[in-house]
């Protein structure tokens, strides 16, 4: 009986108090114009979660994480050899952007439709096949075109 109780114990203790991570992103995209000749869009996620059991902590955590593309035209399929996708805000080149993609992004006046695909890679780096993006879909369209963002146009490899 005691044994049993314990068991009981120790289960409610991992399902009160285990690891779990939650995503959400946002119902819309948001667009501005930069400081050069290109659109930006953001696509937010938050993340929110609870501990890391590897190191019996077991504290809540949230933090954003976002989705960053840049591309010439406002209206339209925008194919992706015309546009950037980036893991860090205005980073345009190498190792921030994102290689031989495929798909598109379509924007219409009040919504944005995400079809992207990155290269998934065998030993020796080739490529095996590509991966659709999980945050792929239509979301609303925000426009935020009185607000500048800053994009380094400078490749760090050519300095």
């Amino acid at each position: 009986m005691e044994k049993r109780r314990l068991v009981i114990l120790f289960m409610l203790f991992i399902f009160i108090f285990s690891c779990h991570h939650k995503e959400e992103t946002d119902k819309y995209v948001t667009i501005r114009k930069t400081n050069s000749k290109f659109y930006e869009l953001e696509l937010t996620t938050l993340n929110t979660g609870r501990g890391n059991l590897h190191n019996m902590d077991f504290s809540k955590f949230e933090f954003k994480e976002h989705l960053w593309i840049y591309f010439n035209n406002l209206y339209g399929k925008i194919g992706a050899d015309s546009l950037i996708w980036t893991t860090e805000r205005g980073r345009l080149y190498y190792p921030w952007k994102k290689e031989k993609i495929k798909g598109y992004i379509f924007i219409d006046t009040n919504m944005v439709e995400i079809n992207l695909f990155y290269p998934y890679y065998k030993e020796g780096g080739t490529i095996e096949h590509w991966e659709p993006y999980t945050k792929n879909g239509r979301y609303q369209l925000e426009l935020e075109l009185d607000s500048i963002s800053k994009v380094n146009l400078k490749n760090p490899r050519a300095m």
